[in-house]
């Protein structure tokens, strides 16, 4: 009997210990198998608030980069335009000095239809100009200013080859009507913020 007693008395000494150890084992384990369930699941984290963060995200910087990228288009329109214009007032001083020169009619006839062409082209590429939905307006009278000048050197044009002053005065009010219309276009470009 004394060989039970002394097993009972260990074991029982052991037993308190045991079972608490075994409920923490048992604890251990639980929590093991629930925390790669709860993360499979998704328990915990919401997927959908992270997901909308990154869309929100994404959103934010694609406006913050269009921002910038428009920003930078009505700075480039404003830069080409400052530029053409000023290449077409020094291209209209040109035409103005030929018409007011003392030479012949049939040398300003041909040196104004050389020196024409420029003023052309110049209107061309202003009218090309993209100027986004903040200078439109501008635009607009960019627009008039490049027909105004057209009428005007083609008047003029006329004008010498039949050798009558009325067409090329014709010619000079158009001309005179978009130096106006430059003015105009360079108060509204100032205007426009």
């Amino acid at each position: 009997m004394g060989y039970l007693s002394k097993v009972t008395c260990i074991t029982y000494k052991q037993y308190n210990t045991i079972q608490e150890g075994y409920s923490i084992m048992k604890a251990k384990k639980l929590v093991g198998l629930a925390l790669p369930i709860m993360l499979l699941a998704g328990v915990g984290c919401n997927k959908d608030s992270v997901e909308e963060k990154k869309t929100d995200n994404l959103q934010v910087s694609e406006e913050k980069s269009q921002d910038v990228s428009k920003v930078k288009a009505e700075k480039e329109y404003k830069s080409k335009l400052n530029s053409l214009m000023k290449d077409i007032t020094k291209e209209s001083l040109e035409l103005n000095e030929i018409l007011n020169s003392t030479k012949p009619i049939e040398e300003k006839d041909t040196e104004f239809r050389e020196k024409s062409h420029a003023i052309y082209e110049t209107a061309e590429k202003l009218v090309a100009l993209d100027p986004g939905d903040k200078y439109l307006d501008v635009q607009n009278t960019v627009k008039e200013v490049t027909y105004a000048l057209r009428e005007g050197v083609s008047s003029i044009r006329n004008g010498l080859t039949m050798r009558d002053g009325s067409v090329v005065q014709q010619g000079g009010e158009s001309m005179d009507k978009a130096s106006k219309l430059i003015f105009e276009v360079d108060k509204k470009l100032k205007e426009t913020k």
